[in-house]
């Protein structure tokens, strides 16, 4: 996480619980380095934390964020939860065993191959299209 924040890469939280406000407090308390919890990492990126399924969670990240649904990453250790997101078009990394170094790394390394495919496919073409004018040259 350290890495992404340093990057600026934004981290949304996507949690299927009826403890929302637990959730929301350890994320104050777990820390990610010497400085920065979960929270700060997020910063005001959104939290979705509600029971449900994880596809409604996701639709309200992309509402939220206009980030389209495949450029997004999901690692979860629950294989219910990847089957349904999966569908939406994430790259989706199923982490029985938590979240790891390599698990991480892995996840990283299989999305930039799935997004760099799905960014060439004509229905991606198709569906973000930009405007002749604003295409850069």
């Amino acid at each position: 996480m350290r890495a992404l924040t340093d990057a600026n890469v934004p981290v949304a939280v996507a949690s299927r619980t009826h403890l929302v406000a637990w959730a929301r407090e350890l994320m104050c308390m777990i820390k990610v380095d010497s400085k920065r919890t979960v929270a700060d990492v997020i910063g005001t990126m959104p939290v979705e934390i509600f029971a449900g399924s994880k596809r409604a969670h996701f639709l309200e990240i992309h509402e939220k964020t206009n980030i389209p649904l495949p450029a997004m990453l999901f690692f979860d250790n629950e294989r219910g939860n990847i089957e349904q997101v999966s569908q939406m078009g994430p790259t989706c990394v199923y982490c029985p065993q938590g979240m790891t170094e390599a698990v991480f790394r892995e996840g990283l390394k299989r999305h930039a191959a799935e997004y760099n495919k799905k960014k060439r496919s004509a229905k991606w073409q198709e569906h973000f299209k930009v405007p002749r004018e604003r295409r850069k040259r």
